[in-house]
């Protein structure tokens, strides 16, 4: 893969501003006025200008850090030819002979050296810049025009291969997403577990047997009979029932006086929307508040096995479960608790309500209200498939082992990612070894 070995005695060395142009942007990017030319920036998507300063195939380098702070980094460097605008935090680097310099050949050697020529000279405190001056006298490599045209073809060849590959990796981990959908919704129809059910009939309890223990515990017995025929058919052993039926306990907590004031590094975790996902609490973003507060706040103390549903924003409807032995820990006001009667799973509830029927009926019953969220009327007039306890445990069993493949798959898929993109890197160093 070492292309220039051949010609590494005769390669010559030239300072950039010897064969290039070095042309600093002219257009503030903010005050552009939107037209028919591209306008080159620093992000990865061109925007566009009504009048344009250069005419020729250039590789436009950042003039400031893409990350800021007094760190210096470029995550881009693009290549643009006809005519364009360019942002005045951007430099084109034009070649003066283009039968001598090929510019795409410049454009893969400034991406991969873009570190030793352009990132190391980088200076400033809070605002890290590149000079113009500090372009031009970078010394590059320039092979014979052939050789650059067969450099850039090959190259051209192995990250067309390499995407796709990803585009390949990308389209399973959206048929991943689909299939854990697909599994969700099969599962309310009584379909993923079929076969079960006809081998173990005696395992089925009643569904009248079920709603008496549920009543009991719940002293709801009286709460809405949902009319028949109005509803989606279920197996046989199954029944549509409201969620006000068959829970002791909805309520949501209160952010308290002082806002963020009053959290600590350490105390009773305070569980808000932001770590409520379909695949279990996400803690790593948690926030605590103190013991005293928390006493405060008796009425959302969470128990083990209390289903959380998050009921305002832009994750409305998202549903995760409280593990067995978690601890104290309370919730905000974005967050609502449902306590289940003992003949409810609480991860069935839960994947119930993460489900795509379920997801419908959420976002059907709460549109045309003035203020996007669910109240507690709302959430106790949803509808909940009951089947017996060891049927929602089978379903369950069964939805695991299709998110543990799903998650096998997706690592795999993400591992293959990151190895194509050390593979990319790496050839790439190689041509230009």
């Amino acid at each position: 893969m070492e292309l220039l070995t051949k010609e590494k005695k005769s390669i010559e060395y030239f300072k950039i501003s010897d064969i290039c142009d070095v042309i600093k942007g002219n257009t503030p990017t903010m005050k552009a006025t939107p037209g028919d030319f591209p306008l080159v920036v620093t992000a990865e998507k061109r925007k566009s200008c009504d009048t344009y300063q250069i005419n020729n195939e250039s590789v436009c380098i950042p003039l400031v850090s893409s990350t800021g702070h007094g760190h210096a980094s470029i995550n881009r460097i693009h290549y643009q030819e006809g005519k364009f605008g360019l942002a005045n935090i951007m430099a084109a680097v034009t070649p003066k002979d283009t039968t001598k310099i090929f510019t795409k050949y410049l454009y893969y050697l400034f991406n991969i050296k873009k570190e030793e020529y352009f990132v190391s000279s980088m200076i400033g405190t809070a605002n890290v810049s590149l000079k113009i001056k500090d372009i031009e006298k970078v010394k590059i490599p320039l092979p014979s025009f052939k050789l650059q045209k067969t450099i850039v073809s090959k190259i051209e060849f192995i990250l067309s291969e390499i995407n796709a590959i990803k585009k390949i990796l990308e389209e399973n981990i959206e048929l991943e997403k689909q299939y854990r959908q697909s599994s969700l919704q099969m599962a309310f129809e009584g379909k993923l577990n079929k076969k079960w059910r006809k081998l173990n009939p005696k395992k089925i309890e009643s569904i009248k047997t079920n709603l008496q223990i549920i009543d009991k515990e719940c002293e709801k017995s009286d709460f809405i009979i949902i009319p028949p025929n109005t509803l989606e058919s279920l197996p046989e052993s199954w029944e549509f029932i409201k969620i006000g039926r068959m829970v002791n306990f909805i309520g949501s907590g209160v952010t308290p006086r002082g806002g963020k004031s009053v959290y600590q590094e350490k105390g009773v975790p305070f569980i808000r929307s932001q770590n409520v996902y379909p695949d279990g609490l996400h803690l790593d973003k948690i926030v605590y508040v103190s013991k005293e507060l928390h006493d405060k706040m008796s009425r959302t103390h969470i128990h083990d096995y209390d289903v959380l549903l998050n009921i305002t924003g832009a994750s409305i409807g998202r549903s995760t479960f409280i593990p067995n032995n978690f601890g104290s820990a309370n919730v905000n006001q974005h967050v609502c608790i449902l306590r289940g009667a003992s003949k409810i799973n609480p991860e069935f509830f839960s994947f119930w309500l993460n489900s795509p029927k379920c997801q419908k009926m959420i976002f059907s019953i709460q549109q045309g209200e003035t203020r996007e969220g669910l109240n507690y009327s709302m959430i106790r007039h949803m509808i909940f498939p009951l089947c017996s306890p060891q049927e929602q445990k089978e379903i369950v069993s069964r939805i695991h082992d299709g998110i543990s493949l799903i998650k096998t798959i997706e690592k795999s898929t993400i591992m293959l990612e990151k190895q194509l993109d050390i593979f990319e890197s790496n050839i790439l160093q190689q041509l230009f070894e």
